[in-house]
């Protein structure tokens, strides 16, 4: 997973920048990004149907291939409509890695060890992203740089960034094709999940209220995250000509305040519980989405550039981290009030449900920032964090309180709260 988060920091930077190079308007690219999405959330049930019938290490060699082969494919034919088709390819081959990895961590983890292990999960894979977003960029400028006869980058020409840019993402796609041969090595001899009644029990998951809210939440969320970002990249180079290395600097910098900020997340829930740490985080974040939004306006005001870009890139740092550092608290809610019959299944609702907002709001993102303004997105992501915040306390609080008063009393939780 660390391998693939290497691949996935390189295309979270560069792939906007590429497909921009190449002359695609922000639509079109929302609508290549959304392909991916859209993939992952349609591979989502049968992935864990799948990783059922045939086991979760089958199923991640699988996936590894889809994956690698279509992140290096996806470039190749960056300049085709393939690029949807492979754009799919790396959606579906990441859905087989996302739908077993909680599951697998709950499996070989205790009550008194989990928030550490998803803690420590989420903290490698973000700071491996971080490694990817920092490194990819710089790397994109140097050859682009190479390319052009060592021209300042001011001075290189859009040809050479799209040679680069590709250069760079491929030797990233081919990095991470070693993660296939660890997950050769891989045992995994504690799965024990029934393989019979999978659509029984997806249809008895669905008749609960929670299952719903859980759905909405993430749904909502993924819609908000998607109508800006992953057009960041793009945002700060139009608004503030900042190069890509720079652009991965910053991409960086928020994956690593991630990575540190996961490993609080212990701290955080025995103080506040697993509910208040994972709504208050993210509720302290709103007011830095406007912030991205307006940062590049103070070059108007008569700032230098270099403010702008200092300040516009602390809000995105500041948002992010406290977006993203409750995700595996979050995950690890899941884990236990769902127990082992339906973990899986809850995977996979929550895997359907955010790429199909992130695909979403990609499409109506790029469409904002191509026909209104580059701020328009950030006031309805804020509206849609604040009612999805608000849907997932309402919803966790009191069965959170359950739990951890059941886990005090010493009673056997494995089989979860519903």
């Amino acid at each position: 997973m660390a391998l693939v988060a290497l691949n996935e920091g390189a295309f979270f930077t560069l792939l906007p920048l590429l497909l921009n190079s190449l002359g695609m308007p922000e639509d079109i690219i929302g609508y290549a990004l959304a392909a991916r999405f859209v993939s992952m959330a349609l591979i989502s049930f049968p992935a864990a149907a799948l990783s059922q019938r045939f086991a979760r290490r089958n199923m991640l060699l699988i996936g590894g291939v889809v994956f690698v082969s279509s992140a290096v494919c996806q470039i190749i034919f960056a300049a085709t409509p393939l690029i949807y088709v492979f754009a799919g390819g790396m959606g579906i081959g990441a859905g087989f890695f996302m739908v077993n990895a909680a599951p697998f961590m709950h499996d070989y983890s205790t009550q008194q060890t989990q928030r550490w292990v998803f803690g420590g999960f989420a903290a490698v894979n973000t700071g491996m992203m971080f490694v990817g977003t920092v490194l990819g960029g710089a790397a994109a400028d140097l050859t682009a740089r190479a390319l052009a006869g060592w021209a300042p980058l001011s001075q290189v020409p859009e040809p050479a960034f799209v040679q680069a840019y590709s250069i760079v993402l491929i030797a990233a796609g081919a990095l991470a094709s070693i993660g296939i041969l660890l997950v050769l090595a891989m045992r995994d001899v504690k799965w024990a999940a029934s393989r019979e009644r999978y659509w029984d029990n997806i249809r008895e998951l669905f008749r609960h209220r929670l299952t719903w809210a859980q759905f909405s939440f993430t749904l909502i969320i993924g819609l908000g995250s998607g109508l800006v970002v992953p057009f960041f990249p793009i945002f700060l180079r139009v608004m503030l000509n900042v190069p890509a290395s720079v652009v991965g600097a910053l991409q960086g910098a928020a994956m690593a305040s991630v990575a540190i900020g996961v490993l609080a997340t212990p701290w955080l829930i025995s103080r506040f519980g697993r509910v208040g740490t994972v709504a208050g985080s993210q509720a302290i974040s709103l007011p830095f989405i406007i912030g991205i939004a307006y940062g590049p306006f103070l070059v108007g005001l008569g700032f230098a550039p270099i403010v702008a870009i200092v300040f516009t890139g602390a809000m995105f740092i500041i948002r992010n981290s406290l977006m993203n550092l409750v995700n595996p608290v979050n995950t690890q809610l899941l884990m236990d009030i769902y127990g082992e019959r339906q973990r899986l299944n809850i995977v996979a609702i929550n895997m359907m449900a955010f790429p199909l907002g992130r695909a979403l709001g990609a499409q109506v993102g790029g469409n904002m920032m191509r026909h209104i303004n580059y701020q328009s997105p950030y006031w309805v992501t804020l509206v849609l964090y604040s009612g999805g915040i608000l849907l997932y306390f309402l919803a966790y609080a009191k069965l959170e309180r359950k739990f951890q008063k059941r886990v005090r009393a010493g009673e056997d939780t494995s089989a979860g709260m519903l």
